[in-house]
């Protein structure tokens, strides 16, 4: 017992039917109850949705690795795939994304 005079087990056990009997009236009733309030109480609607989220969000942006490199870094990249390419025969062509054609150096492919 504690100082209350209320059994521990007891105050366990109501509080357990209480959220069963909860779990069971919101799995009948709980889509209406929400639509209802969507459409009668959009603030508290909204509300009711915040208090669900976690006080503190992680919102740091990941860098990607090409963000990390240099222009030198990859220029030389550009450079070794252009090579590449270019050994192949040329049977790939890298598009320009500004001038919309093909690389200098690489045949356009049609």
């Amino acid at each position: 017992m504690r100082a209350t005079g209320r059994p521990t087990r007891a105050r366990d056990r109501l509080r357990n039917n209480f959220i069963a009997e909860l779990a069971e009236d919101f799995k009948a009733n709980g889509a209406a109850a929400i639509k209802s309030m969507r459409e009668n109480d959009p603030s508290g609607y909204v509300r009711a949705i915040a208090s669900l989220m976690p006080k503190e969000m992680d919102v740091t942006h990941q860098v990607s690795p090409l963000e990390q490199l240099t222009d030198e870094q990859l220029a030389a990249i550009v450079d070794a795939t252009e090579r590449f390419l270019n050994e192949r025969g040329g049977e790939a062509a890298i598009a320009d994304p500004v001038a919309d054609e093909p690389t200098e150096g690489l045949p356009a492919v049609h």
